[in-house]
Formats: structure tokens, sequence, C-alpha cells
């Protein structure tokens, strides 16, 4: 072969030169641009009624971990007798986007204050079993109308038990208009 200076090589397309190589032209597809049926999407697109907006899923969540606090919770005398330990952990679901784009605090769960307000359902009421304290503190974390989901973990350091045992503890979830 000889080539030519400056002029670039044009790939030969073996399908057009071979006889036996060459395709069929397939018939365009039913409705498309072009086609005596079709339309154009955008046609089809400004005939076609409005879908009502899907809700985002939402996975963001705000951790909160180990918070401590001494309460007043159980079955037994020396339970209620005396303020024991209490450890809570907190998954709370909400729409972090707002304030990932912004970094205003205005735009998302204050977690300083959702602490407090944990801090003052472990502290504030007595209550005989995890699950009802857990119950109560879901219950306040749904207060606030941003949270979809939340998660609430309680443990009690040192139970009075009858074996070595660190902590004995509940986690339940509760859904904003959903049941237990």
């Amino acid at each position: 072969g000889h080539r030519r200076a400056g002029v670039a090589e044009r790939p030969v397309d073996r399908q057009r030169c071979h006889p036996a190589r060459r395709r069929t032209r397939r018939a365009p597809r039913r409705g498309a641009p072009g086609t005596r049926t079709g339309r154009s999407d955008r046609d089809a697109a400004e005939r076609a009624p409005p879908r009502p907006a899907q809700p985002r899923t939402v996975s963001d969540r705000i951790e909160l971990r180990g918070l401590r606090a001494l309460g007043v919770h159980g079955v037994l005398a020396e339970e209620r007798s005396r303020p024991q330990p209490f450890s809570v952990d907190l998954d709370v679901v909400v729409d972090l986007a707002r304030s990932a784009a912004s970094d205003e605090l205005a735009d998302t769960l204050d977690y300083g204050a959702l602490a407090v307000a944990v801090r003052d359902v472990v502290t504030g009421g007595h209550f005989a079993l995890l699950e009802a304290l857990a119950g109560a503190i879901a219950e306040r974390v749904l207060a606030e109308p941003r949270v979809r989901v939340v998660t609430v973990a309680v443990h009690k350091l040192r139970p009075p038990v009858p074996v070595d045992l660190e902590s004995a503890g509940v986690r339940l979830t509760r859904e904003r208009g959903g049941g237990p």
C-alpha cells in the first residue's frame, strides 16, 4: 500500500466491501422519529399526563452514640430507690440534603438539642421496663416533624442480676405515622 503524505487513512468497512457480509437494512422501530406512525419523544412527553412526583427515598441519618444519663427505672425495689446509669444510642432518619448543600444549622436537626431532649426523658420519668423508656424516647424524637424514622437503643449499665453483666438493653424502631 502506498500512502499519501498528510492524508489520514480511512478504515475499511468490510461489511460494505464484501457482498456476503453485507447487512440487510432493518426497518425502523415502530414509533421512532421519522416513521409514519411515530412521533418524536418530545411530542409523546407533551401528550402524556404529568406523573405524580415520587417521594425521594431517604437513607440519611444522624447518629448519637453513648449518651449517658442517670435515671430511676426498673422493676426491682433497689432499681427504683436510686438513680442508675443508662446509655442511649439513636439513629435518626432525616433528609440531610438541604443542610449538606447549605452548611447551615437551621437546615438540619440540631443533634445537641436532640441529645438534651433524650437526656430529659431518661432523667425525668420513671419506667419499669427498658422497652417503655425506649418507646418514650422514640416518641420524643418523632415529635420533631423532620424525623421520618428513629431507632433507639437503651442500655442499663451494671444491671442488678446474679451474673457479671456489663449491660442489658433493648433496641426498637419507630416510623412517622407507623405503629410499633
